[in-house]
């Protein structure tokens, strides 16, 4: 009977466990993000606001450049100790979650993030098969900005044509180039052009590349003319400049020899803050257009993504942060 007793009495406690609230502690939260020095300061900022406001949550900053990013990042989830928020690339979010289930479904948290402040376009980017694995804070295109007082020294009107771009080219003097193209932005650029050229789309509605091999052709001579009449420097000689470093960080940059780049726009703050503090003015200059074009070859994208961990063990407060 003793026997019988003690075993109802230890079903009891467990049974009782089970059904007691869970000792939450103290809750840390890791957020991550990449960028330059304004948006760094920005976020941090932001984070000191929300801890005062939450002085029993601890969040753990954990920022970059962009060059590495990714494959940190890949390397965190693949291990599972990626931060329980984090900042995304539009197009990493099928990558790390082809099926949807990579990242918290956001739209579990619909009475703590405020989804309605995003339209159904916004928040497409970042739904996977359904689920909403990250929102969106803003949208950036891309754009040429251009470093004024260079353009002014060799007396070349601010670009609002490629014309533009090959006339400010011979105007300017050896070592000096209107326009700076590192790789991935160099493709970028061929995109615009050949868009403008052809009036389709690059990739087109079957997630198939939409130009033909004779479009794609031309797109990449034009790059080569640019390369070729002065208008960019080549990629062999801006990696003389320091391999990875980017373009902000370079001393042909600050000198105003590397003058103009096309960017999205919202990274003008930390392409324009080096300048400034050289004495120099960056200025939007747009996208180049042609005379013939067929359509704006305007490239747009959503601007910083963010996703929660689905492995969080702080899934609301996670929620919470991101929406403040």
């Amino acid at each position: 009977m003793k026997k019988i007793f003690m075993v109802m009495l230890l079903s009891i406690m467990v049974l009782a466990g089970c059904g007691a609230k869970a000792d939450t502690g103290p809750v840390e939260l890791r957020i991550s993000w990449w960028g330059g020095d304004p948006r760094h300061t920005a976020t941090l900022n932001a984070i000191a606001v929300y801890q005062e406001q939450n002085p029993d949550i601890t969040i753990k900053a954990e920022y970059t450049g962009f060059n590495g990013h990714q494959e940190k990042l890949t390397t965190q989830i693949a291990g599972g100790t990626e931060p329980d928020i984090m900042q995304l690339n539009w197009n990493w979010v099928p990558t790390f979650s082809p099926d949807g289930s990579g990242f918290q479904d956001l739209n579990s948290f619909k009475d703590i993030i405020e989804l309605k402040n995003f339209s159904a376009e916004d928040l497409e980017f970042g739904t996977v098969n359904g689920k909403l694995n990250a929102i969106p804070i803003s949208t950036a295109g891309r754009v040429l900005f251009v470093n004024k007082n260079t353009y002014d020294k060799f007396g070349a009107k601010i670009p609002e044509t490629w014309d533009d771009l090959f006339a400010a080219a011979e105007k300017f003097d050896e070592g000096y180039y209107p326009l700076d193209l590192e790789q991935n932005v160099a493709f970028s650029l061929i995109v615009t052009y050949m868009e403008q050229q052809t009036g389709k789309a690059f990739v087109s509605e079957d997630n198939k590349v939409g130009l033909t091999e004779a479009e794609l052709a031309t797109g990449f001579k034009f790059y080569q003319s640019l390369v070729d009449k002065g208008v960019s420097p080549s990629i062999e000689e801006r990696s003389g400049q320091g391999g990875k470093v980017e373009l902000f960080e370079m001393p042909n940059y600050f000198a105003g020899k590397y003058a103009g780049v096309y960017e999205w726009s919202s990274s003008a703050a930390k392409y324009s803050k080096p300048l400034k503090e050289q004495g120099q003015d960056l200025v939007l200059a747009g996208v180049p257009k042609g005379a013939n074009d067929k359509a704006t070859g305007i490239i747009a994208k959503p601007a910083q993504l963010w996703g929660i961990s689905k492995s969080t063990k702080h899934p609301e407060e996670a929620a919470k942060l991101l929406n403040f």
